[in-house]
């Protein structure tokens, strides 16, 4: 009897042992090409989710404002520039998010308005930004300290006060990093630079106040953006030469310098005419990607009588990010626009006018233009279109 209850528990202690090991061969072990069971692990690859994001970008030039154009916004005792940006709201306020290069001091009226060389305009002018539908402003231009420290200081309040985001210029070396947005699921560095500030030095100590062409420091930039993950690298560079609509080796160095080293956009301002504009197919280390430079938008606002200096540019992108495919510029689109001075009531006035919709509104006989102003604005959109290499 003993007998038959040990040949039991040794029956029953054995099976439990070869279902153990069944369940553990399923579970950690694969077959070869023989069927020979092996110790090999099975790795599974984990699936990635496709999802798609896109992102739409406006950009505009130079934001210049002369003390003509400040003094004839000029109601009652503030100034309203609203009007200015009225007939290229819609252009700005439909994309996500819309960039303009103040390239104008906005400190407090203590520190005095004021016109070339050492600018000043009232702070109103944010507002008509605001109202136009932008989001964010370089000022990191030749006349940022056009006021010295404090009047950057006041201008860089002003800016914050107003809503606006902004990026070139820093209170303190802890605010100094480039500016990172999110929108729609795409994340967005952008920082902006310039070659100079007129001769006036930047107090001893405080390169902080605003970012001076330095491709040390713009690689620590982009590294930085890099290690916030961010989707797209923008940059805005204030170089070039005055009233040339051709770029120049040195801006085309820099290009390089930025597109070899992760920035996506390049958006260029300083010569207030416009210059070449491409979306590139690149490859960087075997990896291909599109990437969008354009060298100078031109003047956006302002009172200039240098040839092609009424004319800029609303550049539009598309970001696309696909986390199977990864990220890319699907498209852009540039819209010439005027600086339109006219009458109103024996008053000097200036707006901004998208020229091709403003000339396809008059050949369907809206008489929103006089014929003399048409041919102008015909042989500005052709004279853009051939800088651009846009048609």
């Amino acid at each position: 009897m003993n007998r038959k209850i040990l040949i039991l528990t040794i029956v029953i202690i054995l099976s439990t042992l070869v279902t153990i090991f069944f369940n553990n061969k399923d579970e950690n072990t694969t077959l070869n090409e023989n069927n020979i069971v092996t110790n090999e692990h099975v790795n599974e690859v984990p699936i990635i989710e496709e999802k798609e994001y896109s992102v739409t970008i406006s950009a505009v030039g130079d934001i210049l404002i002369h003390d003509t154009i400040y003094k004839s916004s000029k109601v009652n005792n503030t100034y309203d520039f609203r009007n200015i940006f009225e007939p290229v709201k819609q252009y700005i306020e439909s994309c996500d998010i819309a960039i303009a290069n103040l390239e104008v001091p906005v400190a407090d009226e203590s520190f005095s308005y004021s016109n070339y060389p050492a600018m000043n305009c009232p702070k109103e002018i944010l507002d008509g930004l605001k109202y136009a539908g932008f989001d964010i402003v370089t000022n990191a231009n030749n006349h940022t300290l056009d006021r010295g420290e404090k009047g950057l200081l006041s201008s860089i309040d002003n800016i914050k006060k107003s809503g606006l985001l902004y990026t070139g210029t820093s209170e303190n070396e802890e605010n100094s990093k480039p500016l990172v947005i999110e929108k729609n699921n795409i994340k967005i560095g952008l920082f902006s630079y310039t070659y100079g500030t007129n001769g006036i030095p930047i107090p001893k100590g405080k390169d902080y106040l605003v970012n001076i062409i330095n491709t040390d420091n713009i690689k620590n930039d982009i590294d930085y953006l890099k290690s916030q993950n961010v989707d797209f690298i923008i940059s805005s560079i204030h170089f070039g030469v005055e009233y040339r609509t051709k770029s120049n080796n040195e801006q085309k160095e820099l290009a390089k310098f930025l597109i070899e080293n992760g920035v996506d956009v390049i958006l260029g301002s300083h010569p207030h005419v416009l210059e070449e504009a491409k979306l590139e197919s690149i490859n960087i280390n075997g990896n291909k990607k599109n990437v969008f430079y354009i060298y100078s938008m031109g003047n956006f606002i302002a009172d200039q009588y240098y040839p092609n200096t009424n004319t800029g540019v609303i550049v539009q992108l598309e970001l696309y990010k696909n986390t199977k495919t990864g990220n890319t510029i699907n498209s852009y689109k540039l819209i010439p626009t005027y600086i339109d001075k006219y009458l109103e009531s024996g008053k000097n006035k200036w707006r901004v006018i998208p020229i091709k919709d403003t000339i396809d509104k008059y050949l369907n006989n809206e008489k929103n233009i006089s014929e003399s102003k048409y041919k102008v604005l015909k042989k500005e959109l052709d004279n853009a279109n051939s800088i651009l290499n846009y048609y």
